[in-house]
């Protein structure tokens, strides 16, 4: 009886995780740059799961986007926090920074004090200093509106170089 009991379990196991990567699997064809940061075990710099490509996937489409980006590069070691949808944007926030991107362009959060053009390896960009907040790249890929920005203090170097690592999701 315990040998039966014990096969039964050990099946629902087995059963149970072929279930599993059924459901977490995109049934998509992804960017290789993507296919590299993606890490269901988190063991990469940049780090995402498959889960987090569905769902960024999926939130993208109410912001009229077909095909998101995502970073290859962050800051330090940074993975995928929280993915959310927003009044204007899709958001993708990571430990040390966001993304939010939309089809439509993104207006800043206060008042724009200072903004200033960058020119990116990407594409033009522009510098917002935005009142009571920390500096936001703003920039504009294909026909997606993007914004970077942190809650702390981050060096522009970091900010484009995240911007520079941005990728389509699929090929």
């Amino acid at each position: 009886m315990k040998r039966l009991l014990f096969l039964l379990f050990v099946s629902v196991i087995i059963f149970a995780s072929g279930c599993l990567n059924e459901v977490v699997k995109p049934n998509i064809e992804l960017n290789p740059k993507v296919q590299k940061i993606i890490s269901d075990n988190y063991v990469s710099n940049m780090r995402c799961t498959s889960e987090d490509i569905k769902l960024i996937l999926d939130y993208a489409k109410a912001y009229g986007i077909q095909n998101p980006y995502i970073p290859t590069k962050g800051v330090a070691t940074d993975y995928i926090v929280e993915i959310r949808k927003e009044d204007d944007a899709l958001a993708i926030i990571y430990p040390h920074f966001s993304i939010r991107e939309s089809s439509k362009e993104i207006p800043p959060i206060n008042k724009v004090e200072q903004e200033k053009s960058v020119k990116l390896a990407v594409s033009d960009g522009k510098w917002r200093k935005v009142e009571g907040n920390a500096p936001q790249l703003y920039l504009k890929l294909g026909n997606v509106y993007i914004t970077i920005d942190s809650a702390k203090y981050l060096d522009e170097k970091e900010y484009e170089t995240i911007a520079e690592s941005l990728v389509q999701i699929k090929k």
